[in-house]
Formats: structure tokens, C-alpha cells, sequence
């Protein structure tokens, strides 16, 4: 599934439900604030993913997301508009 980013204030986010394990591939053309935020489908407020907080700065990711409790909302917030986003979820 392709991520689409929309520009909100100064930052590019996207959001989607993630239905079991998944990867996450993004690349941009620039550094910078990179967030990934989760949250039950029933919680109103995203909380950050706390071990992720090495990716701000990098240009690509490229992340598994296994063993967790699903379904989740997702919302990937970047501070470049990412050139390539994309989601694998697990067979």
C-alpha cells in the first residue's frame, strides 16, 4: 500500500490501519523530524513509538513491525515530504 502525505502546517503526515505485522519503507529527499505515532482504533490521541526515535535524520527506513497487539492506526510525520512510502503487511 502507497502512503499519501498531506502537508499539515510545516509537516507531511500520513496515516493508516495497520490490520497485522507490517513493514514500513520510506525514502526522502532530505533529513529531518521523522515521527511514527500509534494508537488503538477505540484512543483518541496518537502516542509516539518510543523505540523509534533513532530514524529523525535519516533519509531511508526501513522497518519491521512484528509482534505487536493489532488492529493499530499508524501516522508517519515527516518534516520532508517523502519521494517513496510504502506498506507490506506480513501473509
Amino acid at each position: 500500500m502507497n502512503l499519501t502525505f498531506e502537508k499539515v502546517g510545516s509537516l507531511y503526515e500520513a496515516t493508516f490501519n495497520a490490520t497485522a505485522a507490517f513493514n514500513l519503507h520510506i525514502e526522502r529527499p532530505v533529513g529531518g523530524l521523522l515521527e511514527i505515532k500509534q494508537r488503538t482504533p477505540s484512543a483518541g490521541q496518537f502516542a509516539n513509538v518510543d523505540d523509534l526515535r533513532f530514524v529523525e535524520g535519516k533519509v531511508v527506513l526501513d522497518l519491521d513491525f512484528t509482534g505487536g497487539i493489532f488492529p493499530k492506526d499508524i501516522k508517519v510525520v515527516s518534516a520532508s515530504k517523502p519521494s517513496m512510502a510504502f506498506v507490506t503487511f506480513a501473509e
